[in-house]
């Protein structure tokens, strides 16, 4: 679900400004501003005033231009008004205990500017004048709330510019404050705190600190018990809470916060009212909790309970619906996700005709695009799989390898997205025989290995695979080279496999065919002593019905 995290940002990221009408009796004599009023007839009482250093003076002609350009819409008003503020700002000490004020109207006005102009040194003009404006304020103060409010509208509009991770740092700070300075009964509370969990939401996205993830939710569970059940905005802060508690899943793995996670959207899904614009969005945050409900636990009913919400998700949405590529790509996990358990052709069909209806509506340049050009290849390569047709692991291929292409060094998906591919060239070798395809899947497997930290749960399984693929270039080109590499990636693989993995036995058995391949091709009785033992703790993990024990009679042979 994407987020504001400029929770106290209006819809035009303004200041409210209760000081428009403040200077209005000055408007008539100061139209000009400070640039035109020097050496013009009739004008010498104004230039003096411009040349006057009193403050005050050009704080209340700053006031009167600025109150113009709000009913006028003129530029030159706002102009004026900075430069008779910049003037009163300069001339005013420290210690007047006018002068956060000054400050802050000064910031207000670069900020008018911002909104009118879209430079960006506006925006860092307001954020020095009301950084000062804070710092020069007292914690008892009445106005810092509103100060603080002002200087977090700020960072959000240079974050939303620039993306700078400074400028969240500087958000969870004055958030923080906020937060700190509000009654336990402050109506505020809730949406400070729900903003707070946001921004700490946002720097684990940006930054994967888990300790992020852990503060988003306590802020967000804080403001969820705040409000009463009839609160208007209840459906958003659970439909966020949510989502925090899918994200502290996906990198910590607790069933409980996928519960929670489950839960909450349930509840939120419930609460919203069936015209109300948000409710797709939250009906597609519910499946994509089954989804993933279904991926730990194996619960059939969970993945049909994703596709039903997803469907009727697709349904709500409206034709210029912002995530309707979201939503396809996630019902194509889902069928997918059920072919792979059932076998059914027709879900697998609807994978690849969701998926590929996102990767056409997903713009190239959004971060998004990688995935789901992935995803797509999946599909396409376990169509494969079932039908054999050789144009459906061609687009695999390409897909797959496109999403790598658009992936940065570094990025965290980029090991799976190799691996993805390695298996496709891997699959496309064994229908076609082509040696290219087996060295690019060697290839695309061991910078996968390469690229997986120790202790990583999927670095056994990525073991296994590329050491399988050794053994095959082996039997196609008798280089002795690759079964070593074979026996090496697989001895691997074997040690690092939980004993209650199902995979364990498979694992066992390819390690067994690779020390007899050995022994067969170079003599070595090492190798089949080798070979004798991995088979006897195969035959210890098999159950007594299982076809491991024909193998075994065949290999000891």
């Amino acid at each position: 679900m994407e987020r504001d995290i400029g929770t106290t940002m209006d819809s035009q990221g303004s200041y409210t400004d209760d000081n428009t009408n403040h200077a209005s009796k000055q408007e008539a004599e100061t139209e000009n501003g400070p640039e035109s009023l020097k050496g013009q007839n009739g004008s010498r009482h104004e230039s003096e005033r411009f040349d006057n250093p009193a403050p005050q003076a050009h704080y209340m002609l700053g006031e009167s231009h600025h109150d113009q350009f709000h009913r006028q819409r003129g530029l030159k008003n706002l102009e004026n008004a900075i430069a008779y503020m910049s003037r009163a700002v300069a001339f005013t000490s420290d210690y007047d205990p006018g002068f956060p004020h000054m400050l802050e109207r000064l910031g207000a006005y670069h900020s008018d500017q911002f909104r009118e102009l879209g430079e960006l040194i506006d925006i860092e003009k307001t954020i020095e004048y009301l950084s000062r404006a804070v710092a020069l304020t007292d914690a008892s103060d009445l106005d810092l709330p509103g100060l603080l409010n002002n200087l977090v509208r700020s960072h959000c509009n240079r974050y939303a510019r620039q993306g700078g991770i400074g400028d969240i740092e500087k958000l969870i700070e004055h958030c923080s404050r906020l937060v700190a300075l509000a009654a336990h009964d402050d109506p505020e509370l809730p949406m400070r705190l729900a903003g707070l969990g946001g921004l700490h939401e946002e720097r684990y996205r940006r930054l994967g600190k888990l300790d992020d993830i852990d503060k988003a939710i306590e802020y967000e569970s804080r403001a969820v018990i705040l409000v009463p059940d009839d609160h208007p905005l209840l459906p958003q802060l659970l439909s966020t809470l949510a989502v925090s508690h899918r994200e502290r899943f996906s990198c910590r793995g607790y069933i409980k916060d996928l519960d929670n996670a489950t839960e909450y959207a349930a509840r939120s899904v419930e609460l919203t009212s069936s015209d109300h614009p948000a409710l797709p969005e939250r009906f597609a945050d519910l499946g994509i909790c089954y989804g993933i409900r279904f991926q730990a636990r194996g619960n059939l009913d969970d993945n049909d309970r994703a596709i039903e919400h997803l469907n009727h998700a697709l349904s709500l949405a409206p034709d210029d619906y912002p995530n309707l590529s979201g939503l396809f790509i996630n019902l194509g996990v889902v069928y997918g996700a059920r072919f792979n358990r059932l076998g059914e052709l027709s879900d697998l069909d609807k994978a690849v005709e969701f998926g590929a209806c996102a990767v056409s509506l997903t713009p190239d340049g959004s971060p998004r695009l990688p995935e789901r050009l992935v995803n797509l290849g999946v599909f396409y390569g376990d169509r494969f799989k079932r039908l054999a047709e050789s144009s459906d692991i061609d687009k695999a291929i390409k897909l797959k390898s496109r999403a790598i292409a658009l992936t940065p060094d570094g990025d965290p998906h980029l090991p799976y997205r190799l691996s993805v591919l390695g298996a496709s060239y891997h699959d496309r070798f064994s229908h076609q025989g082509s040696q290219e395809d087996l060295d690019n899947a060697i290839g695309n497997k061991a910078r996968t290995v390469e690229l997986t930290p120790d202790g990583h749960s999927e670095l056994s399984g990525r073991l296994a695979a590329l050491g399988a693929s050794y053994g095959q270039r082996f039997k196609l080109l008798r280089n002795l080279n690759d079964i070593e590499k074979s026996i090496e990636c697989l001895s691997r693989a074997v040690i690092l496999t939980p004993e209650d993995d199902p995979h364990l036995l498979d694992r066992h058995l390819n390690l067994v065919i690779a020390y007899n391949i050995r022994y067969r091709s170079v003599g070595r009785v090492v190798d089949l002593e080798k070979a004798i033992e991995y088979i006897s703790h195969a035959l210890a993990l098999a159950p007594e019905d299982h076809p491991i024990f024909p193998v075994v009679h065949h290999l000891l042979a």
